[in-house]
């Protein structure tokens, strides 16, 4: 199965559990790997905006996490 298939199963068989909260999902990886493509293919896709009725956000956590950005940047992208 292509990466772009599994990921997708990934997203759609999280949500679809009835788990409570937001599903989550990581891309890790080598740098140059493709992992930010694969996000934007997935961000762009049809089948996922409307599954999740175009409530998609996407945060980039580099090497050096600090959770206080994380959430400041969350915020700010659902509030805009």
């Amino acid at each position: 199965m292509r990466r772009r298939a599994k990921l997708y199963a990934k997203i759609l068989e999280a949500n679809n559990e009835g788990l409570d909260g937001p599903t989550i999902v990581s891309i890790v990886g080598l740098g140059g790997s493709g992992k930010t493509t694969l996000a934007k293919h997935v961000w762009h896709d049809s089948k996922i905006k409307e599954h999740f009725n175009n409530k998609i956000l996407w945060v980039h956590v580099s090497e050096e996490f600090d959770v206080k950005k994380l959430i400041g940047n969350l915020f700010q992208a659902i509030t805009k």
